[in-house]
């Protein structure tokens, strides 16, 4: 019996034992772009829009960009390259680990600004969300709040006394 492709693009629950599979497209072999609001596939299209040189060299690199971005995209899904991917990564994990480990000691205070950034973009685009966030999580751990600036008063009290005899 020879497998039958289905043709439905719906995976039925009995593909693997009818030994169907689903029909893949082929890789497309352009990709068309929508710039200012026209579909452009070709740097040749800009030329005849009789854009002054400058906007028109813009545009042509914003075209080669996506079009870039698009290929990109992809060959990063094709599935040959993610089994390709995965198998080296399965091979490779402690390495990667390590990698990591390094990158994340070096660059520690630039992503640390980079999400200080983040958060305070998100609080400015929304502050009442986080103020609602921060006022239910007091709610749901008012105790253990309070107790730990409690703690954190006597600790201060004390070094001030220690201070004072000393």
């Amino acid at each position: 019996m020879s497998a039958v492709p289905n043709t439905k693009g719906a995976t039925s629950p009995f593909a693997q034992l009818l030994g169907t599979q689903t029909r893949r497209l082929p890789k497309a072999p352009e990709v068309t772009v929508r710039i200012s609001g026209l579909v452009i596939s070709d740097a040749r299209q800009i030329n005849r829009l009789g854009l002054d040189p400058e906007d028109a060299a813009k545009l042509k690199k914003e075209l080669a960009r996506a079009k870039a971005r698009a290929r990109y995209q992809r060959d990063r899904q094709d599935p040959v390259a993610m089994a390709k991917r995965q198998a080296w990564y399965e091979k490779n994990k402690e390495k990667v680990k390590a990698y990591k480990k390094d990158y994340d000691k070096k660059h520690r205070k630039a992503m640390n600004e980079y999400k200080l950034a983040h958060a305070k973009r998100a609080y400015q685009a929304d502050p009442e969300k986080y103020k609602a966030q921060t006022r239910a999580y007091y709610q749901a751990n008012r105790s253990a709040i309070l107790a730990r600036a409690k703690a954190k008063r006597d600790r201060l009290k004390a070094a001030k006394a220690q201070e004072g005899k000393t």
